[in-house]
């Protein structure tokens, strides 16, 4: 067994599945965003997302892919036969121009494709991405994906990017194929909800140059 997959696989069996009686508020100021989910949800152990990053890490290729937190729903018996529900907070730390962020939706180029491959090799999971789209009323980018993980669950995940003047926000919800409804119905539209602080939300220019590009259309690769 790769050390990647191991890393994964010992990240899912620390997961449960979700359960939607609570309400849970989790807030990263270091980041300037926080989070208010139906559930309730925990920040889970770092050493987690290190042993992940680290196997990331130690091919070039995906280096640069390192996650910042997970997030998973308890519940005291799981259902161990199903892909377990959580969510990955990634940061990528640095502003993304109008331009870049267009070019992202609603198509995918061919450097998220290129990266998916390099996730199925680095991480043994298969994963196929589906149409991306932009959403006006939330100003967020979503990415709908589905695959198999290593035991052989099918499971579908939903990533909800977040342009900030600061740095792009990247959540990724992951649920089993049967409770991926149920469980996107309630936590992406809370997800594309998250408060930005007044000094990282992006300024009414940066908005309407994105909003100018999609509706002329310009957002073919080069």
């Amino acid at each position: 067994m790769t050390l990647a997959r191991s890393a994964c696989l010992s990240a899912f069996a620390m997961l449960a599945i979700c359960s939607f009686s609570h309400a849970s508020e989790l807030a990263f100021p270091e980041h300037g965003f926080s989070l208010n989910l139906p559930g309730e949800w925990h920040i889970g152990d770092q050493a987690v997302v290190d042993e992940i990053n680290a196997s990331m890490k130690g091919d070039p290729r995906t280096a640069k892919v390192q996650y910042y937190r997970i997030i998973y729903a308890s519940e005291q018996e799981p259902d161990k036969t199903l892909f377990p529900t959580y969510i990955l907070v990634q940061i990528v730390d640095a502003p993304i121009a109008p331009e870049l962020f267009a070019k992202m939706f609603p198509t995918i180029g061919r450097q998220a494709e290129k990266l998916t491959g390099l996730f199925e090799e680095v991480a043994d999971i298969k994963v196929s991405m589906e149409t991306p789209v932009y959403d006006p009323a939330t100003r967020t980018g979503l990415m709908p994906m589905k695959g198999v993980d290593a035991d052989g669950k099918n499971y579908r995940g939903v990533s909800v990017n977040i342009p900030t003047a600061r740095n792009l926000i990247c959540l990724h919800v992951y649920a089993d194929v049967s409770k991926a409804d149920e469980v996107f119905a309630k936590v992406v539209p809370a997800l594309q909800a998250a408060s930005l602080e007044r000094e990282v939300a992006m300024s009414d220019d940066w908005n309407a140059a994105i909003e100018k590009l999609l509706k002329s259309g310009n957002t073919a690769e080069d």
